[in-house]
């Protein structure tokens, strides 16, 4: 059990989770039998609150409060490098797949930076108007969600940029292989799925989200986001429909993990997880 307020979670691996939060610590979970097994410390001054895990698992990166990213080795379990530049807080941190060399950070000081890690200082800084809530990097192109509603997408080959505009907050992006985007918006429970043109193709309601960040993920046939009212909600992709609904009193955040993206585990703001199967949610 992580101690207190947790922020934040996501998968490592096969067999094992990652959770951080506002006690500054990162844990490390197996989510078989739901046993800790090491603390990664002496890093955060401040609350953690994205974590995101290189793909051979080998190595993740943690920000937060403290405006600097930090790399760490799993293996040893040190901080290797920090990810200097921003002058507020960090909301998002990500990988670019498949190209793990890159590191992209999101901040409240409006900027994005694109960390390559073969070189000391970032590489390149997208400027927003609006605190960065949420980035992801997939191939050439980052997607960045905004406070001020904006969600942008940046072609770093070609340079052009794509921008779909809301008066909503936006606070989370996930995107999928062939580049469809999730977006959430904040103050009416809604979550809108986009084309790599930025066409609307569906959208997905029913859950509460009025004021908090929450995560959400866009899978091969559903949609899944966490809810303030302590559920988590299961969307058919296609239809829009509310397949299921899985309630988990004051859960904070969620991560799919296993080998085959099977299980979803559940984190509670008290620090306690549950694990469930994908399979549960098919109609």
């Amino acid at each position: 059990m992580h101690s207190t307020n947790v922020l934040c979670c996501v998968g490592a691996g096969d067999d094992y989770l990652l959770i951080g939060g506002k006690d500054r610590g990162i844990d490390l979970f197996n989510i078989e039998n739901k046993e800790f097994i090491c603390s990664f410390g002496s890093g955060h001054v401040y609350e953690v609150t994205e974590v995101a895990v290189k793909r051979d698992t080998t190595q993740f990166v943690s920000c937060g409060g403290d405006k600097v990213a930090f790399l760490w080795d799993v293996e040893s379990r040190r901080i290797i490098r920090k990810l200097f530049g921003h002058e507020q807080r960090i909301n998002s941190v990500c990988w670019n797949s498949p190209f793990e060399n890159v590191v992209c950070t999101g901040s409240n000081d409006g900027s994005v930076r694109i960390h390559d890690l073969r070189s000391k200082d970032p590489v390149q800084i997208l400027s927003f108007k609006d605190n960065v809530s949420c980035v992801r990097s997939q191939g050439d192109r980052i997607t960045v969600s905004s406070m001020d509603g904006n969600v942008g997408m940046y072609s770093v080959g070609s340079g052009k940029t794509l921008t779909l505009h809301s008066t909503r907050p936006s606070t989370y992006v996930d995107i999928s292989d062939d580049n469809h985007m999730l977006v959430s918006y904040v103050s009416e429970g809604l979550l809108c799925l986009f084309n790599s043109e930025a066409e609307l193709l569906k959208s997905y309601r029913g859950h509460m989200n009025k004021e908090n960040r929450l995560p959400c993920r866009l899978l091969d046939h559903s949609v899944l986001s966490s809810s303030e009212d302590g559920r988590l909600f299961i969307w058919d992709l296609f239809s829009g429909e509310i397949i299921k609904t899985v309630a988990f009193p004051e859960l904070s955040s969620f991560a799919v993990c296993g080998r085959n993206l099977e299980k979803v585990a559940l984190c509670s703001h008290n620090g306690s997880i549950e694990i469930v199967q994908r399979a549960q949610f098919k109609n």
